[in-house]
């Protein structure tokens, strides 16, 4: 995966790239959980379908968000590193 090939060179100085990718991939384990659950609860307790959709639309977006936040902050750092 391109993602944990990032993780290890971004680790690679500190030697600990394997735990970066096993507490990433548990995130991403523990998240399709959530999903899970939350869903199977939405739907346990009769909610409508459309519910489902529009959670995981509003998840995404947040998601969204803090990447485009996180991407911004990374380019500020870097340009601050780079005048120095």
């Amino acid at each position: 995966m391109p993602q944990n090939q990032q993780l290890l060179a971004v680790r690679a100085r500190q030697g600990d790239g394997s735990l970066a990718i096993a507490l990433n991939e548990s995130a991403l384990y523990l998240g399709s959980a959530i999903g899970a659950a939350t869903g199977g609860m939405l739907l346990l307790l009769d909610w409508p379908m459309w519910l489902l959709a529009a959670g995981a639309a509003l998840v995404a977006t947040a998601a969204l968000l803090l990447q485009c936040c996180g991407v911004k902050r990374l380019a500020a750092c870097r340009k601050m590193e780079a005048s120095v």
